[in-house]
């Protein structure tokens, strides 16, 4: 039971997406389209929570690594660079006048 509800969360939420790109049915106040673009962004946030908890699971696991001079101490040592590295590139990426988000 445990694994066969989210399977059916995400089948019904894939094929009401699915639904909205090829039939336009009014549901009262909503439409397909509105509800799929709402479900849309609950998608968005739901995966925003998920990729930060899985890069704290994933330093939590290589500091332990780190602790002791093992033999993965090195792979720990390079995904905390690596992490390090690509959290540099985004503050750059943001604070960077040269990506324009908006339409000229």
């Amino acid at each position: 039971m445990r694994r066969e509800v989210p399977v059916i969360i995400t089948f019904v939420v894939g094929v009401i997406m699915l639904l909205s790109n090829f039939i336009h049915i009014p549901l009262g106040d909503y439409s397909l389209a509105k509800l799929a673009q709402e479900m849309g962004t609950w998608v968005i946030i739901i995966s925003a929570f998920a990729v930060g908890l899985a890069s704290a699971n994933l330093i939590r696991v290589h500091v332990r690594n780190l602790s002791g001079a093992g033999k993965r101490f090195n792979s720990a040592l390079l995904l905390g660079a690596l992490f390090v590295w690509a959290l540099v590139g985004i503050i750059q990426f943001h604070s960077s006048d040269s990506v324009s988000w908006t339409n000229p």
